[in-house]
């Protein structure tokens, strides 16, 4: 029998963020990106497996303990200290990370809305604040790191809405149950029943809207990016605002028969038009210039955990 494939929302399609943004990225700062990117996947493909759970718990609790004691006694390490070294990298955020996939091998239920934002911010706004000081944004600079969490909390939402079929084959439901009826299970979800599917599909239509309020403050914040940076990141979210689009357009039925993806020729005509925007745009081209006063309320879940801005 074929074991189940890993839980899509668990390595996260948000990693890809990092690898789309090196892209467009030059010298040191994409092959920064890209190492980073690859730790991350590396760490998450121990949290996504199916089999073999127990060993993949010491080995995350062995990262966990090399990252909060800064050295490379595990290899898994070893980028997220170097990178720690020479450009800033939070590791408080990679501990969280890291902890975020260790809870997940747990297969846990998020019971309410916050859980759910709590939980991006583990999987997806650490990364994003651990990616910003590779992309040149200064480590110091403390008022950057609201709008980078936005940007990393609204990529994963998209992706569990993305990904919602996909995960409960694997046993998981990332949306709030809070939100769905006690009788939407995964085990119901995976038969693919119509009332779960529905259910489901009227929840993920929420994380989108969420996501794009994300989104908008994500891109508030690229001022304090170089030029080449805020451009690849601003092209990570047109893409996966087009991505959000695609998934709410969607009629329940489709949304649960095939993954949601963008087309290359789309991908290729969105980066263009992204980038022709960008020169255009004095106010995205411009050099480096501080953030405008971030929106507390979108963090107020966020209350107490690290690389949480006091309001």
């Amino acid at each position: 029998m074929t074991a189940p494939a890993a839980p899509a929302s668990q390595a996260g399609t948000s990693i890809t963020l990092l690898k789309g943004a090196a892209r467009l990225l030059a010298g040191e700062r994409r092959r920064d990106a890209v190492a980073l990117g690859d730790a991350c996947l590396a760490a998450g493909a121990l949290a996504a497996q199916r089999t073999g759970r127990h060993g993949a718990r010491i080995r995350l609790r062995r990262l966990r303990a090399a990252l909060r004691a800064g050295e490379a006694s595990d290899d898994l390490a070893a980028p997220f200290l170097d990178l720690h070294g020479r450009c800033g990298l939070r590791l408080d955020m990679a501990e969280l990370f890291v902890t975020t996939l260790l809870r997940d091998t747990e297969d846990p239920v998020i019971e309410t809305w916050n859980g759910l934002i709590r939980y991006c911010h583990g999987s997806g706004g650490t990364v994003a604040v651990m990616l910003a000081p590779v992309l040149g944004a200064a480590a110091e600079a403390e008022d950057v790191l609201p709008f980078a969490i936005d940007l990393g909390i609204a990529v994963r939402l998209v992706d569990i809405a993305r990904d919602t079929r996909h995960d409960a084959e694997c046993g998981r439901v990332y949306l709030p149950a809070a939100l769905l009826p006690r009788s939407v299970t995964p085990a119901r979800l995976a038969e693919g029943a119509p009332a779960a599917v529905a259910a489901a599909h009227g929840v993920a239509q929420k994380l989108l809207k969420r996501a794009a309020v994300h989104f908008r403050s994500a891109e508030s914040g690229l001022s304090a990016l170089p030029a080449r940076s805020r451009a690849a990141v601003l092209v990570a979210i047109r893409q996966h605002e087009a991505l959000g689009e695609r998934i709410a357009d969607a009629a329940p039925e489709t949304w649960w028969q095939r993954p949601t993806t963008l087309p290359a020729m789309g991908r290729t005509w969105r980066t263009g038009r992204t980038l022709a925007g960008f020169a255009t745009d004095s106010r995205l081209r411009n050099g480096h210039q501080p953030p405008p006063e971030h929106v507390a309320a979108l963090h107020r879940p966020l209350r107490g955990l690290p690389g949480v801005p006091r309001p």
